[in-house]
């Protein structure tokens, strides 16, 4: 089937670009706060789903948020284990929280956004406070299974993410995703988009990735 999904370039970071120490320790300081977020916001949206107005229709999400520092995420890169992010396989990064959910009766718009508040313990705020130094990105594991009730299938979408701290200081993050009808084997394709911020530091910008 097809998946499409906008990432932004530092989710690539790992593989593609470097930059000089100077360089990344003046967009870091000029972009970590002084007062560190007592907590992660993460907001998913499920924007469509062919078969939305039925009443069978529903979607229940399994999550872990973790966090890593930038030295161990670049030997995660290049030993493999960010290609993927599953939840149900080996996870990296230091743990958060991890949850899960269901919502049914989709027509409804409140029925498909969820807002995650997930609370930042004093270990991990510590971590955050010396990211001038050791630069941090957190680590989004999800899973979407929706049922469709026109279709009649259950569809899985994968909502794993990585997300970086000095590009989302205020720990404040999000995930549209969509799924659409075709004439593919499977019968229909997704989408999924992370949210941004409304201004990127120098030296990030927006990039579409290659259709699996």
């Amino acid at each position: 089937m097809k998946k499409t999904c906008i990432l932004v370039t530092l989710l690539c970071l790992f593989s593609i670009c470097s930059y000089s120490q100077k360089r990344s320790q003046s967009i870091t300081k000029r972009n970590i706060p002084a007062i560190i977020s007592k907590e992660a916001t993460i907001v998913l949206n499920f924007l469509d789903l062919p078969g939305r107005a039925n009443e069978k229709s529903s979607w229940e999400v399994s999550y872990e948020l973790r966090i890593i520092d930038r030295k161990s995420s670049i030997e995660a890169a290049k030993a493999g284990k960010l290609k993927q992010m599953s939840i149900q396989e080996e996870k990296v990064g230091d743990f958060i929280a991890k949850g899960s959910f269901r919502k049914e009766n989709i027509s409804q718009a409140t029925n498909r956004k969820v807002v995650l508040k997930i609370p930042l313990d004093e270990k991990i705020r510590e971590k955050l406070k010396n990211a001038q130094k050791l630069r941090q990105s957190f680590l989004f594991y999800g899973l979407a299974i929706v049922f469709d009730g026109k279709l009649k299938k259950n569809i899985f979408v994968p909502l794993s993410w990585v997300w970086q701290y000095e590009v989302y200081p205020d720990a404040k993050f999000g995930m549209d995703f969509k799924i659409e009808q075709d004439t593919s084997e499977g019968g229909y394709s997704y989408s999924r988009t992370t949210f941004l911020p409304e201004k990127l530091p120098k030296g990030y910008f927006v990039t579409s990735s290659p259709s699996n």
